[in-house]
């Protein structure tokens, strides 16, 4: 306080003051702190505010935060000299955070501290991965899966989902499709279920969930074998079977839903309707990719009832399409005459061609191949040399390679159904005459064939010539030492010698000649060298 008076002159009073701030003087604390706001942004931070004090002595504030059911401790969380602090220092897991603010002035006098401010943080913290799923893994097939972990201890634990998937070399998608529990966690921690039988191999995960919807990482996965038992869903929708001239015919409808193992469809003729016991199957085709099969030869005077079925690569079928019954009349009549035959002779046989035949019911032909025999036409069907039986030809051409010696021969190309039905030479297939080429050498073949030891000789069109012997000696009684083999020479007409071979031990002999002609007919003799230094007459054969 300053008093002056003076009644005549002017006063000039200067005054400076500067607070005690030494501890030992000062103590008193500055007042609460006013004004307090708290926002929390969408960046996860809080933004504490307040209203500046008015102490001379004023140093600054310290910001203090606690977990909601906790005290403040002794330590700030921060200290400042400005009215406010962003706080980005909170974890995102759902939890209450209390904040005051205190101001302190410089000589370490502290306010009381404000009244609560209080933010309720998002939660984006996600549970740990469940542990021990992986420990379910057997090393078998199984039909069923049966899973346990241990239980999570978060406090906002909501439950548990389980995921499925076949894909191998990777963690388990974290799809709905893949997930088993539906939209709604396990609230325990095992799971069971029947194992879908299709061969694959199922991996599965655990995740944990908690009440804010954050979910856990994958857990280890447990890896289940399965047979394959599931047929494909493949369905031969609509089918619908026709007898005509081709045979019993099938259609069917595309399916819609496939399956990745469908390996394709299979026809089944039954005896007997399905609701009559005692019937027998017949399966007809398997693997057929589209949609028709016509099954070309069932036995006629019958009913048949017919389902197409899809299978997979296992063997297991799906649903099958309707039954369809079918009274089959079968046919007896031959397809018409093959048209447009050719025969032309040819160094080495003959060269036949026709016309294709548009007979709906046609399965093959056959070639007839006619010699005289006392003025007689003998026909005989060409025989496959494995099977013994007459050759089926699905082609329009074929070369008969027979020994070009002049012989006159006659053909006949006849057309055969499903049902064998065909025509013959004698009933109005068209034949064809042809002379075959005479190549056969103008040189003499030698004495008789009682006169050479050799018992057989032949070849094939490799070019390989076998023999053996039927006797020791020659003729006139000297030992077989050996042989010798010639080819004819168009050319200068004599017969080349092409090989000698010296007799041994064993019962066989056999040349191969890699310097055959091609496209023609060769012959060949096969002479038997003496002890006596003499040579056999010849055997001959062709190629």
């Amino acid at each position: 306080r300053f008093d002056f008076v003076n009644w005549t002159g002017a006063a000039n009073v200067k005054a400076d003051y500067l607070p005690r701030t030494s501890a030992t003087v000062d103590k008193v604390k500055p007042l609460v702190p006013t004004g307090t706001s708290l926002a929390y942004d969408s960046s996860y931070r809080a933004n504490f505010s307040w209203a500046a004090n008015k102490e001379m002595d004023l140093a600054g504030y310290r910001v203090y935060r606690r977990l909601q059911g906790t005290s403040y401790g002794t330590k700030p969380l921060a200290t400042t000299t400005s009215t406010s602090y962003t706080d980005t220092t909170l974890p995102k897991n759902g939890a209450v955070y209390h904040y005051e603010v205190r101001a302190y002035d410089k000589a370490g006098n502290e306010s009381a501290g404000t009244a609560d401010k209080s933010v309720t943080i998002v939660d984006k913290s996600a549970p740990a991965a469940p542990k021990g799923v992986e420990d379910a893994w057997k090393p078998d097939f199984s039909e069923k899966v049966s899973l346990s972990w241990y239980g999570n201890t978060e406090a906002d634990l909501a439950g548990y989902n389980v995921y499925r998937s076949t894909t191998t070399g990777g963690p388990v998608a974290l799809t709905s499709a893949n997930r088993l529990n539906g939209d709604k966690p396990l609230s325990n921690s095992w799971y069971e279920q029947p194992l879908p039988q299709t061969g694959d191999t199922y991996y599965y995960v655990v995740t944990a969930v908690d009440t804010h919807g954050n979910e856990s990482a994958a857990s280890g996965a447990a890896a289940f074998y399965t047979r394959d038992k599931t047929g494909p869903v493949n369905t031969a929708y609509n089918a619908k079977a026709v007898e005509d001239e081709r045979g019993v015919t099938l259609t069917w409808d595309k399916s819609e839903a496939t399956s990745e193992d469908f390996a394709g469809y299979t026809v089944l003729r039954y005896n007997k309707p399905r609701t009559e016991s005692g019937r027998t199957v017949v399966v007809v085709a398997k693997g057929i990719q589209g949609t028709s099969f016509t099954d070309a030869a069932p036995p006629p005077g019958a009913t048949y009832y017919y389902l197409v079925v899809a299978a997979d690569g296992a063997g297991n079928w799906g649903t099958p399409s309707v039954e369809m019954p079918v009274a089959v009349a079968g046919n007896s009549t031959p397809p018409p005459p093959v048209t447009g035959m050719t025969a032309t002779a040819r160094e080495n046989g003959v060269s036949l061609s026709w016309d294709a035949s548009d007979e709906p019911g046609l399965d093959h032909y056959r070639i007839m191949r006619g010699t005289l025999a006392d003025g007689e036409w003998v026909y005989k069907p060409l025989i496959d040399s494995w099977t013994l039986r007459p050759q089926e030809f699905t082609e329009t051409h074929l070369l008969d390679r027979t020994v070009a010696d002049g012989e006159q021969v006659r053909y006949s190309v006849v057309a055969v159904d499903q049902y064998g039905n065909q025509l013959t030479p004698e009933t109005g297939a068209p034949v064809q005459d042809v002379t075959e080429l005479d190549l056969r050498p103008d040189a003499d073949a030698g004495p008789a064939v009682g006169d050479n030891p050799l018992g057989h000789l032949s070849g094939d069109v490799c070019g390989s010539v076998r023999w053996w012997l039927g006797s020791d000696t020659g003729a006139n009684g000297s030992k077989v030492t050996g042989f010798a083999v010639y080819r004819w020479n168009r050319t200068t007409h004599v017969f080349d010698k092409v090989d000698v071979q010296t007799r041994g031990d064993i019962t066989g002999w056999s040349y191969v000649d890699t310097t055959m002609p091609k496209g023609t007919t060769t012959y060949y003799r096969v002479t038997a060298t003496l002890a006596d230094g003499t040579e056999t007459a010849a055997r001959e054969t062709a190629i």
